[in-house]
């Protein structure tokens, strides 16, 4: 039983010294293979002379169906001469690719739920107030 327990004892201490052993040793200095290399930038290069692009006035209005939609299509023409885009939100689910949607210019279409849910959260955070 007392040879078991020298054991024991033994291998742990084994055990501690290899760990300590590993954690003070000093490392060399990083030669070519071990160095990594510096990150890479990440969009356009300044000297690049990106044209920037001039920030736009954007506008919402929200209809429940495409109906109220396609009877206010003149108020809508006049109110999208105030932006540089009017977002316009049909809760209603509807195809947005239909050409009486499309004919209207400075005018985007979205419909559905998930449209306008994101549009409200848009209101809410202050993004149609302004510039982008």
């Amino acid at each position: 039983m007392a040879d078991e327990s020298k054991q024991n004892k033994s291998r742990s201490g084994n055990r501690n010294k290899n760990r300590s052993r590993n954690r003070n040793r000093k490392k060399g200095p990083k030669t070519a293979d071990t160095q990594q290399a510096a990150p890479k930038r990440v969009g356009p290069d300044p000297a690049d002379n990106v044209e920037i692009p001039e920030p736009r006035k954007y506008g919402v209005l929200f209809f429940e169906t495409t109906q109220a939609f396609k009877d206010s299509i003149d108020k809508i023409a006049t109110k999208a001469s105030e932006f540089d885009q009017l977002n316009v939100v049909i809760r209603q689910e509807a195809d947005m690719d239909d050409p009486e949607f499309l004919n209207i210019e400075k005018v985007k279409v979205f419909a559905g739920t998930a449209w306008a849910l994101i549009h409200d959260r848009r209101i809410e955070d202050g993004w149609y107030q302004s510039i982008q």
